[in-house]
């Protein structure tokens, strides 16, 4: 393959010089924010490029195998020259960019770095075959969100020396710790690029058409962990027609045809829905980390020239599957996390020939809860924690559903995916199970306020304190909202103050963390 050279376009040369003026201002790590498709590879490239053409050292650090062997390809379809730091690669140690996971360069830090008496300069030691290296001058961190990890933090603590720069396009970890210095984080400064809708209004993304469940998935009894829906608890629950509707009916009467990436709670759930659409005469197959570099490259080709038309997965093509012939997403994981809602759907909005829009199939109500996948967002390093409470509870914007063709959209008189023109009071359409209709914002704040009575009755009903610790444990509320609503109980009380009484307690006892939990 001929290198090509790397022209950035017209926002991505926006960025590097926001960035470049960042860093002239004193910053030392700024994250920059680009959405998925965006093209942050070649925004980071360009800065380590340049920073090699002024004869110093970048390394470019990855979360995974996938991403260092994809990062590594573009590269070299850009003509930028790196070394791969790892092993099955073929080493070059005097390229002035490599290219390295964050576990390797984590277990190098580990075993320490030296500073050379005549330059001061910090090295790390020949350990093996391995020579020496100089430490880099620049550090670019792909998937940047990742960054406040221990591993992370313990790299940036032991290289003093060097800058930092972040890409992402979701700068939000799940557990809601910021990503900023102030607050135990690496960065300094936020540097934001387009967002989704404006590079969907250029045409470098293409428009989301969204369906989804007229009220959200029902979660009772699927736990929180480490700040995410259970995933085995959740594939148990949700691995049923009852529940997520007809995964393939869905497929064939909305996406027919399409190609379509699935997300699955699980391994077992991913084969489970790949065997359904086999047995419908659809190809289908199921890809997991234990796939072998090969096997996975010959799958994607497939799936791209149209020869596998479902693709399902578990937590392994969020991030760094950079293939525009995705045409439809299929939710089937339910998440609390923004990041990972995006970085899913984000799979599907890459432009193609022939494409002119991405149909999202949401069978767990994520959109519901996160919001449509083009509204604007503000972001921050200070992580969500030291947000205003109340405006997270109103953070994701309505969303409106089709009762004619179940597309989800924002408010509109009329539905942009089929026309149908919305009465005047606009009626609660008849709910059936597991059946995706389109979405809007409208819809989007009813469902909520419907979640937000059934907890409030639930409470209300409960008779026991076993009662009440069973719903504190499905909402991962702390033990004190049972005695808390034992004693309130215990003194009596009116219906209305009940109802003021429980919202108080969700908001003190997590609920407002935890909103999407139940």
């Amino acid at each position: 393959m001929t290198p090509m050279t790397l022209t950035l376009r017209d926002y991505q040369a926006d960025l590097v010089a926001a960035l470049r003026a960042s860093i002239s201002a004193g910053a030392r790590a700024p994250l920059a924010v680009l959405p998925t498709g965006g093209g942050k590879t070649a925004v980071s490239g360009a800065i380590a490029d340049g920073v090699a053409r002024r004869g110093r050292i970048a390394w470019f650090v990855v979360p995974s195998l996938v991403l260092l062997s994809q990062t590594a390809e573009k590269f070299r379809e850009y003509g930028i020259r790196a070394g791969v730091l790892h092993s099955g690669f073929t080493p070059d140690i005097s390229a002035p960019i490599q290219i390295i996971t964050i576990q390797t360069l984590d277990r190098w830090v580990r075993r320490g770095l030296l500073r050379d008496a005549r330059s001061g300069r910090l090295y790390f030691p020949a350990n093996g075959r391995r020579s020496s290296l100089w430490a880099p001058d620049l550090i670019v961190l792909d998937e940047a969100h990742h960054a406040s990890a221990a591993q992370y933090l313990r790299v940036c603590a032991a290289l003093v020396d060097t800058r930092w720069l972040g890409v992402t396009a979701t700068p939000e970890r799940l557990d809601g710790k910021g990503l900023g210095a102030g607050c135990g984080g690496i960065f300094d400064a936020l540097v934001e690029g387009p967002t989704i809708a404006d590079l969907i209004r250029r045409r470098h993304l293409v428009q989301p058409v969204v369906y989804a469940p007229p009220i959200g998935a029902d979660l009772s009894g699927i736990h929180t962990r480490a700040g995410d829906f259970a995933t085995d608890e959740a594939a148990t629950k949700l691995d049923k027609p009852a529940i997520t509707g007809s995964v393939v009916g869905h497929y064939r009467s909305l996406a027919p045809g399409a190609r379509a990436v699935a997300f699955c709670c699980s391994i077992a759930h991913s084969q489970h829905v790949a065997a359904e659409f086999r047995a419908a005469g659809i190809p289908a197959t199921h890809l997991d980390g234990e796939a072998d570099p090969d096997e996975r490259t010959r799958v994607i080709t497939a799936f791209s020239r149209g020869e596998i038309r479902a693709l399902t997965n578990c937590a392994l093509i969020s991030e760094g599957f950079d293939v525009p012939a995705v045409e439809a997403a299929i939710l089937l994981r339910p998440t609390q996390s923004l990041s990972m809602f995006l970085q899913q759907v984000g799979r599907a909005l890459r432009p193609a020939p022939g494409k002119d829009r991405a149909l999202i199939l949401d069978h767990v109500g994520n959109v519901l809860r996160h919001g449509m996948p083009d509204d604007d967002r503000e972001w921050s390093l200070d992580g969500r924690a030291k947000r205003n409470r109340a405006k997270d509870e109103v953070a994701s914007p309505p969303v409106k559903q089709c009762p004619e063709c179940f597309a989800a959209h924002r408010p509109a008189p009329a539905c942009p995916a089929c026309g149908y023109i919305y009465e005047p009071e606009g009626r609660t359409p008849e709910e059936v199970d597991g059946e995706l209709r389109p979405v809007d914002r409208d819809t989007l704040t009813a469902a909520k306020e419907a979640e937000k009575a059934a907890r409030r009755a639930e409470v209300e009903q409960a008779r026991t304190r076993e009662d009440l610790e069973r719903i504190a444990a499905e909402r991962g509320y702390k033990p004190g909202w049972v005695e808390h609503q034992l004693r309130f109980r215990g003194r009596g009380g009116g219906h209305g103050r009940l109802d003021g009484l429980i919202e108080h307690q969700e908001r003190l006892y997590g609920y407002g963390a935890r909103r999407a939990a139940g």
